[in-house]
Formats: C-alpha cells, structure tokens, sequence
C-alpha cells in the first residue's frame, strides 16, 4: 500500500472512530493472566466494531480447530456446535486463505465468495445459518508455523465496511503486542511460581497494579500497612523510593538494585526490583521467602576477614547484636564495629541490605 492509499483509508475515520480504536486498545492491554486474553480482547474489539458474535478461534496447520471461545458465550453453547465447525473447517475460505498466505490482515467473506456461493457450502448450512451468520471478518494473529489465531467478528444484516476492516487491521499490531506480552508473562509467572516467589507490579507512585490474596497475606506477615489502600507499606515504599533514585542517576551502567531483606522470626522475606528504566512508568517487585535455617552458608569473599563473614552468616539467620555477641562471645559494641566495616565494605546502609549485596541476592 502507498503513503496516498494509506491517507485516503485514514480518511475514511472519524473523531469518533479513533476514540473507539483508544479504547478498545486499553481494553486490549488491560489483562493480567493468559485465561484472560480471549474473553477481554473479544469485548474490547466488540465495543469498537459493532457485531452480533465475536470468537477466538485457534488453528493449526492441518486446519483442525484446536479451542474456541464466543462473545457471547450462549451463542455456539449448543451441543455439538464445536465439532460441526471442525468438520467443515477445510472449506471456510478465511481459513483456507490466511494457512495458504500466512497473511493476517482483515478479510471478509464478501472478499471470496458472493452471498450464494455462501449458502451453498456445508459450513454454512451446518454451522454459519443456525447461528445466524450471513457475514463476517476476521483478523489472525500468526503463533507459530502455519498455526494461528483467528479473531472472528460475525453479523446477520449488513456486510462489513471498509471503514471498519481499517479499524480491524489497526487494533491487529496491538492484538499481536499483547498477545506477546501475555506469553511473556505467564511464562515469568510459571517459572516465579516453580521457585516459590510472588511478583507485583507496581507504578512509580507505588501503587500496586495487580494484588494476588497471596501476596497480601505474606506482607502483612512482614509489613504493617492497609490493604485497601492499594499502596505499598512505608518501609518498603521508602526501601523503593532510595532504589529507584539511585537508578535513575546519570551514570551509564548504575550498580543493581540492592535487595531488601527483612526477618519474622523464622521466616526470611528477600524482595528484588527489576527497574523498568527511566522512561517506563512501572517496575516489578519479586518476592521470596524462605525459612532461615535454609540461609546456612556463606560464600567467601576477600572483602571481608573471617570474623566479620562469620557475623555476617548470623545476621542473615535473624540475630540481633546482643544474641550475634554472646554466640562469639564478644561484646555488643564489637559487634556493632564490626557491621559498620561490613557495611563499608560492601558499600550499604542496612543489616539486610549486607546480606542480600553479600549473598548476590
């Protein structure tokens, strides 16, 4: 398509249009878990182009239909319905075109087949007619070889109009992101959960963007804050705040994050951030726990003597200087000078700050 062709669709929208394409865009982004993605990008997408049915169809390269979901759901609740779609599936142009090309611009049946040639298929007597369906387009999104995700939007009366095939075809690149960034996610997700961590993503005015009943549950064994709130507790806040100002210094290649690491009894909560960047509104937080007597070795490291690696495996099981000096039997105020070396030579501020900096954390 030229720059011309291109100004003269655009022309074809208007103010209220592009509004209509902004939210469904919001809408689109607006999830937190894979099992949300097909349920929340069909209402998203129904909002901005009008239809009577709407399905998230998954195919695969032998054009066998692998899931499907409708908006709304009662539509194709009928026993049997998925199967008769299977069936005829090879003979549905839109799928025919989209495994032969792997193109996955709007199309419309209208584009194939005329009204007739429409009726006078299988798919359409067993499937399109009780449903119905005289009309639809469709958009994919590519996921792997020969396989892809049909976005289906269906009508009885009128066909659909180039102005919203356009509408279609500029929603798609943000379905594809969004799609990505699902798969992302739950992988992230997955692979957090297998190491018994939470994670939370939180906006730079500390406000909590998802808040799992877990989650909650293992600050407020940690933190006093309130819930309802949706911010996160002070000491954490500010531990954050220090973070993402140092961060956010001029230097080039700033030094990490330093973890923060804080102790209930025999518990150990360690939480790291991963920074968004300077320009990026929101970072990740991730949270683990584990009981102290799994915190048992320390590594060596020529900062440090021995003695004060020895204090340091103390501190990392939750003592206190008072307990830290009658187990080597030395006085408080050693113990404490020896913290204030630690903290000096391995460049922080806190007793959980060392070991977290210590242990690479």
């Amino acid at each position: 398509m030229t720059i011309a062709e291109a100004i003269i669709r655009m022309r074809l929208l208007s103010q209220r249009d592009y509004q209509a394409i902004l939210s469904a865009i919001e809408g689109i982004y607006r999830f937190q878990h894979v099992e949300q993605f097909s349920t929340r990008i069909l209402s998203a997408i129904k909002k901005a182009i009008p239809c009577d049915l709407a399905t998230y169809n998954e195919v695969n390269s032998e054009r066998t239909k692998i899931a499907s979901i409708s908006e709304p759901a009662e539509a194709t609740a009928r026993l049997g319905v998925q199967e008769i779609l299977q069936e005829h599936l090879r003979e549905h142009p839109l799928v025919k075109y989209y495994v032969s090309t792997g193109d996955g611009r709007s199309v419309r049946l209208s584009d194939f087949l005329t009204q007739r040639q429409f009726h006078d298929l299988g798919l359409y007597s067993e499937f399109y007619r009780p449903l119905n369906v005289e009309h639809q387009m469709t958009t994919s999104i590519v996921t792997g070889w020969r396989q892809f995700i049909g976005i289906a939007l269906s009508r009885h009366r009128a066909d659909f109009s180039e102005k919203e095939r356009l509408m279609l075809d500029l929603l798609r690149p943000h379905l594809v992101q969004a799609y990505r960034n699902i798969q992302t996610v739950d992988l992230a997700r997955r692979n957090i959960e297998e190491s018994r961590r939470e994670f939370v993503v939180v906006n730079r005015l500390a406000r909590l963007q998802s808040f799992p009943d877990q989650l909650w549950q293992l600050l407020a064994r940690y933190f006093s804050f309130c819930r309802p709130s949706g911010m996160l507790p002070g000491e954490l806040n500010d531990w954050l705040t220090k973070e993402r100002a140092h961060l956010n210094q001029e230097s080039d290649i700033p030094s990490p994050p330093v973890p923060l690491d804080v102790c209930n009894g025999n518990k150990h909560l360690t939480v790291r951030l991963l920074w968004g960047g300077k320009t990026v509104e929101q970072d990740v937080l991730l949270f683990e726990e584990k009981p102290v007597e799994e915190i048992t070795t320390i590594p060596t490291d020529s900062r440090l003597t021995p003695r004060e690696m020895e204090i340091l495996a103390l501190v990392s099981k939750g003592k206190t200087n008072t307990e830290i000096s009658d187990a080597l039997a030395v006085s408080p105020r050693t113990v404490k000078k020896h913290l204030e070396h630690i903290y000096r030579k391995l460049q922080v501020h806190t007793r959980g700050a060392a070991v977290a900096r210590f242990l690479h954390l």
